[in-house]
């Protein structure tokens, strides 16, 4: 569990005011994060306010919402309608030295929510209580999140379902697990022109605020060293004409580069049974990228996720454009706000404002579960093998008892032939 004074200085958790904006606890993680059952994570929260008389307290609050989605509120102060013996216990806390004005409450993030670039967000709302139209009431009322309240991330494990450049885009995963990027090398063209060195600059840039460190553990290196980099992940950067390593990164996959032009390979006419029984994209998937890359005209550019070919357990992420406009656009597309969340799957074409985005590699795994989440990593969204572990399941209840039962039936009409 880390505490809220790790995150934030302790200033930033103080609020003035009836109702002051919100205090914002940022929570950056990498949006790899795998619980039991989609558990979501705890967040306890201690907090003090005045308790009147100037305040309304029967209707008065802290909200907690996480990157915009609400939680849930608390209180500022018991009811009135809370039993007398509460009063009791905080009397006698108070003369055992065990009493204290602040208030605690517990809230739980959501599993989904979690995207590796988020914040809390506690807000109080302090009503005033109505004292008369010649009653003046304090302007300066002030309220506090104690520096000890803390965010628990601790019960997930690592583990991800990959290509997906929607977590690059989100929070610069897979590069951004290591804060210094000391997992990462970029590739480079041997002799980068401007436009390429402004977009590796951009890209190291927005990964570097995404952590909040500099990206001093960074390795670059350029086609012809690619063994040099095998055991990181590789951030491809350049014009499709002028980066030779896009063709060796991407052999195992059905993206294909042919000089200036992009090329997505048909599917075969076993995708659908690969599809049924394993994770695959479907054909109509593929048919539809296969499409939109023939279509698209020369100002297309792209992003591309998959599996590094140099090491199982490492991704890549390509981002070209068939011209460096396009290569630029690509890059800027990573900041638009309105853009962004198009970006999705394991490639992405742009063109202008159109971002159109497609699934068309089979899919692969990095980090690591406990043996007993395996079962639930191996069924999840996919619902055939969830039949086939129930039917499964019913066999081999169904068999036993079966057998017990014919051997009971058998028995018992041997005693009848023996009477």
């Amino acid at each position: 569990p880390v505490p809220f004074g790790s995150l934030v200085v302790r200033d930033e958790l103080q609020s003035q005011g009836y109702s002051p904006g919100s205090i914002r606890i940022p929570v950056r993680t990498a949006p790899d994060l795998t619980t039991w059952r989609n558990r979501g994570f705890p967040v306890n929260i201690e907090y003090r306010s005045p308790q009147g008389p100037v305040i309304d307290v029967s209707s008065s609050r802290l909200d907690a919402a996480f990157s915009g989605a609400y939680l849930r509120s608390f209180r500022l102060a018991d009811p009135e309608w809370i039993p007398p013996l509460s009063a009791a216990f905080d009397w006698v806390a108070e003369q055992l030295g065990f009493a204290s004005e602040t208030r605690s409450g517990r809230v739980v993030i959501p599993h989904y929510l979690v995207l590796g670039r988020d914040e809390l967000q506690l807000r109080f709302d302090m009503r005033p209580m109505n004292r008369g139209d010649c009653v003046a009431t304090p302007a300066e009322l002030r309220a506090t999140i104690d520096a000890d309240s803390t965010v628990d991330l601790s019960r997930a494990y690592r583990f991800a379902r990959m290509p997906n450049i929607g977590f690059f885009g989100s929070s610069g995963f897979p590069f951004t697990r290591m804060a210094d990027l000391s997992g990462t090398a970029v590739v480079l063209p041997d002799r980068p022109n401007a436009i390429e060195t402004q977009a590796y600059l951009d890209l190291i840039g927005q990964l570097a605020a995404q952590t909040g460190l500099a990206a001093t553990g960074i390795q670059v290196v350029g086609p012809a060293s690619l063994n040099s980099a095998a055991t990181r992940d590789l951030l491809v950067i350049g014009t499709l004409s002028r980066q030779p390593a896009l063709n060796q990164l991407l052999q195992e996959s059905p993206v294909r580069q042919e000089g200036e032009r992009l090329l997505i390979a048909v599917p075969d006419m076993l995708t659908e049974v690969r599809q049924a029984f394993w994770e695959a994209p479907s054909r109509a998937e593929r048919n539809r990228a296969v499409a939109t890359v023939t279509d698209a005209g020369e100002g297309m550019g792209a992003i591309i996720g998959a599996q590094s070919r140099l090491q199982s357990d490492r991704s890549i992420v390509a981002i070209t454009g068939a011209t460096p406009a396009a290569l630029t656009a690509a890059v800027a597309a990573l900041r638009d706000p309105a853009l962004l969340p198009r970006i999705q799957g394991d490639v992405a074409l742009i063109q202008g404002e159109r971002v159109e985005s497609f699934r068309v590699q089979t899919p692969y795994y990095v980090g690591e579960l406990p043996w007993w989440l395996w079962p639930q990593a191996w069924v999840s969204g996919q619902p055939l093998r969830a039949l086939g572990v129930l039917l499964l399941a019913g066999i081999a209840l169904g068999f036993p008892a079966f057998w017990m039962l014919r051997r009971r039936a058998l028995s018992r009409l041997r005693g009848h032939g023996g009477a």
